[in-house]
């Protein structure tokens, strides 16, 4: 289903972040992004955010890292209101 693409997506991103293939890692993490907010899933729109928050910070692209950390944070609050 849906949910597991988006999680293929985030995994595969982050996986890729961590071997540092950053380049590679956006785009896929940017997938993940996309299709959780198109299902309105709040928990790995806030995972994704994160790990781009991660690639662009790697890259010293801070203006985008802060962008995306404040991104995952809505997210997290999100599912936070979601989960109670």
């Amino acid at each position: 289903n849906n949910s597991e693409e988006t999680q293929a997506l985030y995994y595969y991103g982050n996986f890729l972040l961590t071997n540092d293939s950053i380049q590679k890692a956006l785009v896929y993490l940017h997938l993940a992004n996309d299709l959780a907010k198109e299902l309105k899933d709040p928990f790995y729109e806030g995972m994704s955010a994160s790990a781009l928050s991660s690639c662009y910070n790697h890259e010293y692209v801070f203006d985008r890292s802060l962008f995306w950390i404040k991104e995952s944070t809505e997210a997290y609050k999100k599912y936070e209101r979601l989960a109670n």
